[in-house]
């Protein structure tokens, strides 16, 4: 393919990555433009950067390659490195919500105020000396602003920036708003219907952050919040992931993961799980600020003010949200702030993001092909939906591998279930346990033996198996003998059982409706509390219903005799 221009695209970070990939749209379908990508390797967590560059499959060169090569345009997330040797015209764009964080360990003794309006004189990243001067020459030939007010800080700061300085909007904040009709597909591939409550809880990576200054909130939080009405979503700065490792991450939280708790990949999905939101958690990171502009309640666990810029939305967002007190039961806190939350709360921090709403795109691409000298494509600048499978859960829809799940069976006939994640409730020392007379189902694979050996239920999914249902059945209670039922649920939401005297069983949830088919682990349990209804077994009914604080839902049970082989229709009857 002939291409007339060569565009060098600077990769940082991973958190870098995500907000150049908001910008890349500006060049789709024209194939005068061949775009490179390379990394500096300056940054302290440059970590991962090439790992995202393979799978977004571009072509990449190395830093001292691009050094020597000459471009017709460089675009960078970030103001750190040799840009200055770069020989192309630079245009240098913020890597997060605007400019709102000093430089680490720059604040002069006694330097600045913090009271609202007083300003400070703690260097901005980005809107620095520091940040945008080499040798006393400015390094970006142009600086892109997505706010007036950010305009007013830099002319104080480093005015002789301005004359570099461009106002063209937000395009992370456009995409958002570009999804919002996306909606519902987001909480569905999270696991969510539509009286689930969804949490996201999001953490920045400094030291003030949400996670180093409060690193069980997810546990406390999760032990409080019932599985059925409440998902809980983290979303965790990439810097975190990559500085210590996904591993060790996935370690710290593997209790709270077992509990249900759904991790955003570092690479993609943030942006969706808050558009999924229906109440947000955070700190000073720009994952929370970015919720203003989505109009949902908020509450801060975490603000380290001094790493704030004066006068930015995160600084106004700071004075003006609600804390968590980290002494208290979280869970009547979090009602609070969704009960006194009126709509239009925060508009004057969502104000401050972007002066030029859903207009990013196209004003972005006319000064990069100003600077190119190319003529801008007559074509309307793509803004894509976040993709749907950013956040698709890794563990399907099972919201949770151990639960505690306290119920009865009502005069009505209605099983009333409530379940509680068993992960964060054992070993607790605050007074939060499981609640009386809840029986335990657990997934046959748990890591924790006292979990399993103690399970009243063993459930698997069907493609987790490699024999057929009967002989898992089969095995599962003949080594467990202290467990009743063991239960699959079926890749199409049904829930397959059988235990010690009783036949096996499948039953169906109701309609086709998403809303309709909650985790299939519902009716093992409704299933179970039949059986011990009145103190002694009991035949549970054909029509079942069960009741959750997310609603009413019913199903249908049969008599069910699944083949000895394992195969594709094992589990049908």
């Amino acid at each position: 393919m002939p291409t007339s221009r060569r565009v060098l695209i600077i990769v940082h970070t991973v958190a870098s990555a995500n907000r150049l990939r908001d910008v890349l749209p500006v060049f789709d379908s024209d194939h005068r433009i061949q775009l490179v990508f390379t990394c500096p390797g300056s940054s302290a967590v440059s970590t991962g950067v090439a790992e995202f560059l393979a799978e977004a499959d571009v072509p990449v060169i190395a830093w001292e390659h691009a050094l020597l090569s000459k471009f017709d345009l460089a675009i960078s997330a970030n103001h750190t490195g040799n840009l200055h040797e770069i020989n192309a015209p630079l245009v240098i764009i913020s890597h997060g919500i605007g400019y709102t964080k000093t430089i680490a360990g720059s604040r002069e003794p006694g330097a600045g105020s913090r009271e609202p309006g007083a300003g400070s004189r703690e260097p901005v990243y980005g809107l620095s000396a520091q940040s945008l001067l080499h040798a006393g020459r400015l390094v970006p030939d142009r600086l892109i602003l997505s706010h007036e007010e950010q305009l007013e800080r830099l002319a104080k700061e480093v005015p002789e920036a301005v004359e570099a300085a461009v106002l063209a909007g937000d395009p992370c904040l456009d995409r958002i708003q570009a999804s919002i009709p996306l909606r519902h597909q987001y909480r569905y591939a999270l696991g969510a219907d539509e009286d689930t409550t969804v949490v996201v809880v999001s953490s920045t990576w400094r030291a003030g952050s949400l996670i180093n200054t409060w690193p069980t909130l997810f546990r406390q939080l999760q032990a409080e919040l019932p599985l059925d009405s409440y998902l809980v979503v983290g979303v965790l700065h990439p810097h975190i992931w990559f500085a210590h490792g996904q591993a060790q991450v996935r370690s710290w939280l593997a209790e709270c993961e077992r509990a249900g708790l759904r991790l955003i990949r570092p690479e993609e999905g943030w942006q969706a799980a808050l558009v999924a939101a229906d109440v947000v958690i955070g700190d000073y990171g720009a994952v929370t600020c970015y919720a203003t502009a989505l109009d949902v309640p908020l509450a801060l666990a975490a603000f380290a003010e001094e790493a704030v810029a004066a006068g930015s939305p995160v600084d106004l967002l700071g004075q003006c949200a609600p804390g968590l007190d980290t002494g208290s039961a979280i869970r009547p806190q979090l009602e609070q702030v969704v009960s006194e939350y009126r709509s239009g709360r925060y508009a004057p921090v969502a104000n401050l993001i972007t002066s030029q709403p859903g207009e990013s795109g196209q004003r972005l691409r006319t000064v990069f092909y100003e600077l190119m000298k190319l003529e801008e494509p007559s074509s309307e600048v793509p803004v894509p939906p976040l993709p749907i499978m950013s956040v698709c859960s890794r563990l399907g829809r099972s919201r949770a591998t151990a639960a505690f799940v306290d119920g009865c069976v009502e005069d009505d006939n209605t099983a009333r279930v409530r379940r509680l994640p068993a992960d964060v409730l054992i070993g607790r020392t605050d007074g939060q346990a499981p609640p009386d007379g809840a029986h335990l189902v657990v997934g046959f694979q748990h890591p924790i033996r006292s979990l399993r050996t103690n399970a009243d239920i063993l459930f698997c999914h069907e493609e987790e198996l490699t024999t057929s249902v009967r002989l898992w059945w089969s095995e599962t209670l003949r080594e467990s003998p202290g467990t009743t039922l063991a239960a699959m649920a079926t890749t199409s939401g049904e829930c397959l059982l059988a235990g010690r005297g009783i036949d096996p069983v499948r039953i169906t949830p109701a309609g086709t409706e998403y809303a309709a088919a909650p985790d299939p682990m519902i009716w093992a349990s409704v299933y179970y509390l039949w059986l011990i209804s009145g103190g002694k077994h009991h035949q549970p009914p054909t029509d079942l219903v069960a009741r959750t604080a997310s609603g009413e839902y019913r199903a249908r049970q049969e008599p069910c005799d699944p083949p000895e082989a394992s195969s594709s229709s094992s589990t049908r009857c």
